[in-house]
């Protein structure tokens, strides 16, 4: 994974470390952007983990999860 620092260094997007680290690792765990309050939205690093990321990666996953 490598974070796009053309967003962490330029201050009009104001978006942390924390963020934009966040959103990547979405990414790498197979999460699609969203256009919806969400670690994965579209238009930037602006949430953290929600509800519907945290479902969107268990049904990614759900046969590991299957008894």
């Amino acid at each position: 994974m490598k974070l796009n620092t053309y967003y962490l260094q330029n201050e009009n997007y104001d978006y942390s470390y924390r963020r934009v680290a966040e959103h990547e690792l979405g990414h790498v765990i197979g999460l699609q952007h969203t256009n919806t309050a969400s670690v994965i939205y579209l238009a930037g690093s602006y949430y953290s983990i929600q509800e519907q990321d945290i479902n969107a990666a268990r049904d990614l996953y759900k046969s590991a999860y299957a008894a």
